[in-house]
């Protein structure tokens, strides 16, 4: 399944929590961000690994992000 699509239903499902409009598009900014730093096209959900949301995270630290 292609990442955009889990994207998009993941945000359907998160609608029914109620949250607000602004936290939904942060969501989908953020998981956005982190499919073009994989810079895989297109991105298969299947293909992603640990190690690829890991080396996201150390990518954002040594930008000066806290965790």
């Amino acid at each position: 399944m292609r990442f955009s699509i889990a994207l998009d239903g993941y945000l359907i499902a998160k609608q029914s929590e109620n949250l607000s409009a602004k936290t939904l598009s942060m969501a989908r900014w953020h998981l956005t961000k982190f499919a073009r730093w994989l810079d895989r096209d297109p991105l298969e959900l299947e293909s992603l690994k640990p190690l690829d949301v890991r080396g996201y995270l150390v990518f954002q630290r040594e930008r000066g992000l806290s965790a």
